[in-house]
């Protein structure tokens, strides 16, 4: 299936066409007009429907759309001061990609209002949260930034065990999982690890994960 992102579709000059596969973020109706937010990972951009100027079977498809079917659409970019970000879809096609409940168990608006234990019941809807994903995004960019830090520097990265089958530190308490129905540990520290492979690689990083039951944090660490 050809596409582009959104975030490429606002550099599209006004009259150039576009294809897109996207979420329906929201729909509006005001009379002869209809509107559709479409997003994806990277941003969101508005799509507007005329009736009389857009293909009839395609203006009656957008008053059935629910929030967070995926679409393909193809339209022409145009300029237009009143959308978000200056630009506008004037849509020519659309087709349904994949289809959603009319009614979502859970709100994936910013401004949810569902209770934290229905929210982890429906985690797969919940990521589709603007808020939940820019957790993912920060994490990415901050790891990213360790990574091209240690790379420029001449640093090789390596991947540590995190479950061990027994406790390698005394005196701290073990987050316990089954694995493969044997009983497991979550490592407290790839210290052991990273000496070994520093002896032979001299200059070695990880970020990694500390299993200890009481806290579970994600840093990063490196042996020289």
């Amino acid at each position: 299936m050809e596409r582009i992102k959104v975030s490429e579709a606002f550099k599209k000059k006004a009259g150039e066409k576009v294809k897109l596969a996207v979420w329906v973020n929201d729909t509006r109706a005001l009379g002869k007009v209809r509107f559709l937010v479409l997003r994806d990972l990277i941003g969101k951009m508005q799509c507007v429907v005329f009736m009389g100027e857009t293909p009839e079977a395609e203006f009656e498809k957008i008053g059935k759309l629910n929030r967070e079917i995926v679409v393909y659409i193809e339209g022409i970019i145009k300029d237009s001061k009143q959308a978000p970000g200056g630009k506008e879809i004037g849509l020519e096609k659309i087709e349904l990609v994949n289809s959603a409940e009319e009614k979502l168990p859970i709100d994936v608006s910013d401004f949810s209002k569902t209770e934290m234990p229905k929210r982890l019941d429906y985690k797969f809807l919940d990521f589709h949260r603007e808020r939940v994903q820019a957790i993912f995004k920060i994490q990415t960019e901050i790891a990213n930034s360790f990574r091209k830090y240690f790379y420029e520097k001449g640093y090789i990265e390596i991947q540590q065990p995190y479950m061990i089958s027994a406790a390698s530190e005394g005196g701290i308490e073990l987050f316990e999982v089954k694995y493969f129905e044997k009983k497991a540990f979550m490592a407290q520290s790839p210290q052991l690890y990273k000496q070994m492979l520093a002896c032979s690689m001299e200059k070695t990083f990880t970020l990694d994960l500390h299993g200890e039951q009481k806290n579970i944090i994600q840093q990063g660490t490196l042996m020289r």
